[in-house]
């Protein structure tokens, strides 16, 4: 996927870090590099809810007793609003688990078949197993560069 060949829009679907490092940023606790780039461009974002069960925990547990929990709550609310969850029923995604997919994992994959969505993720072999399935799938760091 290259941007001077192909347009970046669409339906993008977002893993556990780049959900994570948006919404740090959307409530100012990192440097903008993501938000902008994406409120710019204007793209529609996604994710699923094992995806946002997991960005929620990583969030409580590094913020653990260093943010007002009341602000916190609602500064995500904000933030989450411009997301959307794509359904994923857990028994519909059973059957692809095995020892190198977690529930997150394979859920994604489980969307990705069944819609037109791009998967932005860190994890380079999530991003490779779409790869083989013939799915459309970037690294945050490829998606980051071809945003530029």
């Amino acid at each position: 996927m290259r941007s001077e060949t192909r347009p970046l829009k669409g339906l993008f679907l977002l893993d556990t870090k780049p959900l994570t490092k948006l919404l740090f940023e959307c409530i100012g606790l990192e440097d903008e590099i993501l938000a902008p780039a994406l409120a710019r461009l204007g793209l529609k974002l996604a994710s699923v809810w094992p995806v946002f069960t997991e960005t929620l925990y990583f969030i409580s547990k590094r913020l653990r007793g260093r943010y007002d929990k009341t602000l916190l709550i609602h500064e995500l609310r904000k933030c989450l609003d411009k997301i959307s969850e794509l359904p994923a029923a857990f028994h519909d995604v059973l059957g692809m688990l095995d020892e190198e997919l977690e529930i997150a994992d394979a859920t994604l994959l489980y969307v990705l078949q069944n819609t037109l969505a791009t998967l932005i993720s860190e994890d380079s072999k999530l991003v490779g197993k779409a790869r083989k399935k013939g799915l459309q799938a970037v690294t945050l760091y490829e998606f980051l560069s071809l945003i530029g």
